[in-house]
Protein backbone atom coordinates (compact mmCIF):
# COMPACT_ATOMS: atom_id res chain seq x y z
CA UNK A 1 0.00 0.00 0.00
CA UNK A 2 2.83 2.19 1.04
CA UNK A 3 4.68 1.72 -2.32
CA UNK A 4 1.20 2.57 -4.42
CA UNK A 5 0.60 5.77 -2.25
CA UNK A 6 4.48 6.76 -2.98
CA UNK A 7 4.27 6.25 -6.86
CA UNK A 8 1.16 8.37 -6.67
CA UNK A 9 2.76 11.09 -5.30
CA UNK A 10 5.88 10.65 -7.09
CA UNK A 11 3.92 10.91 -10.49
CA UNK A 12 1.56 13.38 -9.16
CA UNK A 13 4.47 15.40 -8.23
CA UNK A 14 3.46 15.73 -4.82
CA UNK A 15 6.93 15.94 -3.67
CA UNK A 16 7.32 18.36 -0.65
CA UNK A 17 10.34 18.60 0.88
CA UNK A 18 9.53 19.32 4.23
CA UNK A 19 8.11 15.61 4.22
CA UNK A 20 10.88 14.32 3.05
CA UNK A 21 12.57 15.92 5.73
CA UNK A 22 10.04 15.13 8.12
CA UNK A 23 9.90 11.79 7.78
CA UNK A 24 13.75 10.94 7.50
CA UNK A 25 13.76 12.14 10.81
CA UNK A 26 10.63 10.27 11.95
CA UNK A 27 12.15 7.04 11.02
CA UNK A 28 15.38 7.50 12.65
CA UNK A 29 14.07 8.13 15.40
CA UNK A 30 11.53 5.21 15.83
CA UNK A 31 14.83 3.00 14.93
CA UNK A 32 16.98 4.58 17.75
CA UNK A 33 13.61 3.93 20.10
CA UNK A 34 13.83 0.31 19.04
CA UNK A 35 17.32 -0.29 19.11
CA UNK A 36 16.98 1.14 22.50
CA UNK A 37 14.31 -0.53 24.12
CA UNK A 38 14.18 -4.13 22.02
CA UNK A 39 16.60 -6.94 22.15
CA UNK A 40 17.28 -7.46 18.87
CA UNK A 41 18.53 -11.37 19.12
CA UNK A 42 15.46 -12.40 17.81
CA UNK A 43 14.31 -12.38 14.21
CA UNK A 44 10.87 -12.14 15.64
CA UNK A 45 11.85 -8.25 17.11
CA UNK A 46 13.95 -7.43 13.84
CA UNK A 47 10.48 -8.13 11.83
CA UNK A 48 8.94 -5.55 14.48
CA UNK A 49 11.45 -3.22 13.76
CA UNK A 50 10.96 -3.59 10.32
CA UNK A 51 6.97 -2.84 10.78
CA UNK A 52 7.90 -0.31 13.29
CA UNK A 53 10.36 1.96 11.20
CA UNK A 54 7.72 1.58 7.76
CA UNK A 55 5.02 3.36 10.00
CA UNK A 56 5.87 6.73 9.55
CA UNK A 57 6.98 6.79 5.89
CA UNK A 58 3.40 5.19 5.18
CA UNK A 59 1.55 7.97 7.59
CA UNK A 60 3.92 10.81 5.93
CA UNK A 61 2.89 9.35 2.70
CA UNK A 62 -0.68 9.72 3.45
CA UNK A 63 -0.56 13.36 4.37
CA UNK A 64 1.37 14.05 1.63
CA UNK A 65 -1.30 12.61 -0.92
CA UNK A 66 -3.88 14.78 1.57
CA UNK A 67 -1.79 17.94 0.39
CA UNK A 68 -1.38 17.35 -2.90
CA UNK A 69 -4.71 16.96 -3.61
CA UNK A 70 -5.45 20.23 -1.35
CA UNK A 71 -2.62 22.40 -2.65
CA UNK A 72 -1.39 21.13 -6.14
CA UNK A 73 2.00 19.69 -7.37
CA UNK A 74 5.04 20.93 -7.34
CA UNK A 75 5.41 24.04 -9.99
CA UNK A 76 8.17 23.42 -12.24
CA UNK A 77 10.38 26.38 -13.89
CA UNK A 78 9.81 26.72 -17.70
CA UNK A 79 13.76 27.48 -19.02
CA UNK A 80 14.36 29.44 -22.21
CA UNK A 81 16.03 27.25 -24.56
CA UNK A 82 16.17 29.31 -27.46
CA UNK A 83 19.45 31.02 -26.91
CA UNK A 84 17.57 34.36 -27.46
CA UNK A 85 16.55 33.14 -31.22
CA UNK A 86 13.07 33.64 -32.64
Amino acid sequence: MGGVISSINGSRRFTYYSFVITDNILTLIVEAICVWKMDLSTVKAKLWVGIASSLPTFTIGILTAFCGYAKGGRRVARIDYSLGRN
